[in-house]
């Protein structure tokens, strides 16, 4: 039986609660063709879904998971992380952002693995960037074809080097 009763200006009913929430749990139905179909909001269909309003006893509303990576796959990152290959390589390889590598290698997520182990992070390295030899600074110049991002991937740089170097602005440090 429900615990609370809905609200003053309700548009759903009990009846039309528990098929939106059977749509979006057997049935995997976004919110927003679920809103569309019963006309009320996604952020409505979202709320009942999640059990935040129109709260019954019986109703354990799901457990979203949404990790892209797994416990090999960030130990694998960590590895390859340290061993010198750049961040922006690995998450175009793992399908996954900048910031999300940054996080795993920083200890900022996945910090306490299945088998108890605890990440501690180690200190970033001083001078670790890679250098750029003027054939390779030459060859940047030359390639019109490839974008930015293309040439950080092929450099293992970033894409604002591979910018101040096409426009003119690369000092390199002696």
């Amino acid at each position: 039986m429900p615990r609370t009763l809905p609200p003053r200006n309700a548009k759903l009913t009990w009846e039309q609660v528990r098929s939106i929430r059977k749509l979006a749990r057997d049935f995997n139905w976004s919110y927003t063709k679920i809103a569309n179909l019963f006309s009320v909001a996604p952020s409505t269909i979202a709320n009942l879904v999640q059990g935040l309003t129109w709260k019954e006893r019986d109703y354990d509303p799901p457990k979203r998971v949404r990790a892209k990576l797994t416990w090999p796959m960030v130990r694998e990152i960590r590895r390859r992380y340290a061993a010198g290959e750049v961040g922006r390589v690995l998450a175009a390889e793992y399908g996954v952002s900048n910031v999300a590598v940054h996080f795993v290698v920083s200890g900022r997520n996945w910090q306490c693995d299945p088998d108890g182990h605890i990440f501690v992070p180690q200190p970033a390295i001083r001078g670790r960037r890679p250098r750029l030899t003027p054939d390779q600074v030459a060859a940047i110049l030359d390639s019109v074809k490839r974008t930015n991002v293309q040439l950080a991937m092929d450099y293992e740089v970033s894409e604002q080097l591979i910018g101040r170097i096409r426009n003119g602005k690369y000092r390199r440090a002696a």
